[in-house]
Parts: C-alpha cells; sequence; structure tokens
C-alpha cells in the first residue's frame, strides 16, 4: 500500500512539472523538502501522529512550506497528509527526485577511494563515467575509505565496479586456499 501511495503521488507531481515545463525547478523543491524532512525527523513523528489532528498537520506544513516551495508541492504534501500517508512522504518526495533525473539524464555515482583525490582526478573520474553513459550530467559523491588501501570503488545503476587493492587481495587470497585445498581456482579452469 505504501509503495503504491509513493507511486501514485509522485507521478502525479511529476506530470504536473512536466506539464507546466517547470521539472528542473520542481526537483531543486524537492530536494530542499527532502533534506529537510532527513534534517528533522521530529517533523516526521510530528506528521505521523496519530492524536494530532489533520487539520493541525495541515497548518504545520502550511506555516513550514507556504510561499517557500510552490504550491504543486505544498498541496501535494498536503493531501498526502491529509490522506493518512505522512509516513511515505520522504519517499514519495525521493522518488519524484527520481524520475526527475532519470528525465533530465542526470546521473548519480558514488566514488569510494583510499585517500582524498584532487579535483583533476575527481574530474577525469567524473569525465570517464559520462563517456561510458548516456547521461547529458552526472551528479558524484566521493567518498574516502582507507580499509581500500589503493584503487577505486564506483557505484552507480544498481552496478559495483570494486578495482580496489584489498579486493584484489582478497581474490589471490581466495585462488590460493583453492590451490591449497587441491581444487583449481576459477582462474585455473580450463574450458574444454
Amino acid at each position: 500500500m505504501a509503495k503504491l501511495a509513493e507511486s501514485v503521488y509522485s507521478d502525479a507531481l511529476f506530470e504536473l512539472a512536466m506539464e507546466k515545463g517547470c521539472l528542473q525547478e520542481r526537483m531543486e523543491e524537492a530536494q530542499v523538502v527532502d533534506r529537510l524532512l532527513s534534517e528533522n525527523p521530529e517533523l516526521l513523528r510530528l506528521l505521523r501522529h496519530p492524536q494530532i489532528e489533520k487539520g493541525e498537520k495541515a497548518q504545520i506544513l502550511e506555516n513550514i512550506f507556504r510561499g517557500r516551495v510552490s504550491d504543486d508541492l505544498t498541496g501535494l504534501l498536503l493531501i498526502a497528509v491529509s490522506k493518512g500517508h505522512a509516513d511515505v512522504l520522504s519517499a514519495i518526495i525521493r522518488s519524484f527526485i527520481k524520475k526527475g533525473k532519470r528525465q533530465l539524464h542526470i546521473g548519480e555515482a558514488e566514488v569510494v577511494s583510499a585517500a582524498v583525490l584532487t579535483e583533476e582526478q575527481e574530474r577525469r573520474i567524473r569525465d570517464r563515467l559520462l563517456q561510458l553513459t548516456d547521461y547529458e550530467r552526472l551528479e558524484v559523491e566521493y567518498r574516502v575509505d582507507p580499509s581500500l588501501i589503493g584503487g577505486l570503488v564506483i557505484r552507480m545503476d544498481n552496478r559495483v565496479v570494486d578495482s580496489s587493492i584489498q579486493t584484489k587481495l582478497d581474490r589471490l587470497a581466495g585462488s590460493l586456499k583453492q590451490i591449497q585445498l587441491g581444487k583449481p581456482s576459477q582462474t585455473d579452469r580450463k574450458e574444454v
């Protein structure tokens, strides 16, 4: 039921934004709303609370969002809460953002490295990922994980490319174990 509500509301906002030709603006507003909801879990708890009247919840939303985001987005939030879907507000907003990014050919990637990358390295990685995909723009989150020793782990579109030294060492250790046990490793097997 929650997944259906998420889809219905995000589809409605997406179609309205497309119809009005303001998808980019609505996405920017939705990102602000998403950040606000993420940073203020007490607001979501308040909107979900069964003992708070729907009218009070609507007034809270009006006070926070009216005049700060479009009437379309404010209206969507009000309708969702009035219909008892406050528990999926964040999911609705994120689903809308995801649909908008897909429409605008904006990709997302996470790059994890063993050390902080220079701006030039980040630019080269982003440019290479853009060459390998159909995206026009790419939003990349760079993180550092010293346990990688070296190399990179790149996550994008439900795929993971792991070229970290740690993974290569783990694979080598697995191959050596197989050899010790007398079993050929995947790399030692020959096709017949």
